[in-house]
């Protein structure tokens, strides 16, 4: 979790990325992986209720930046809960509005604080992609 200059708090979550889907597959093709894909937040972001996705498949990430795609941003909210716009680290700041000095601040915390957590993500990725292929 960040704490920003603004005073925002900002948390990044690996919610789209599931541990397994439960099945293997004939056929599945290797170095592919599932992920939940949201279409376009409705206004104002997604609550837990209101959160719909479809999953979908993609090449396995094999770098952090190919990973940013699948990393959610959340922002803390007034009440102390985390929220979830619909920005992901790939287009990030896409629906929240950060200062120049919020941005500075935030990709310092990510290059030092969250590298083992974007590394052990990434692990992930690929240990599902090979738990999904038949055997």
């Amino acid at each position: 979790m960040s704490g920003l200059p603004s005073g925002l708090t900002l948390a990044i979550g690996e919610f789209l990325i599931p541990d397994n889907i439960g099945r293997k597959f004939i056929g599945w093709p290797e170095g592919y992986f599932w992920y939940k894909k949201f279409d376009d937040p409705p206004s104002g972001g997604y609550w837990d209720s209101e959160v719909l996705f479809h999953y979908d498949h993609a090449q396995t990430p094999t770098t952090i930046e190919e990973l940013f795609p699948y990393v959610q941003v959340f922002f803390r909210q007034d009440d102390g809960n985390f929220y979830w716009k619909g920005d992901v680290l790939s287009e990030f700041p896409r629906y929240i509005q950060l200062s120049d000095e919020d941005i500075t601040a935030w990709n310092r915390w990510l290059e030092t604080e969250q590298q083992e957590w974007l590394n052990n993500l990434l692990e992930k990725c690929q240990k599902q992609s090979k738990n999904a292929q038949s055997r």
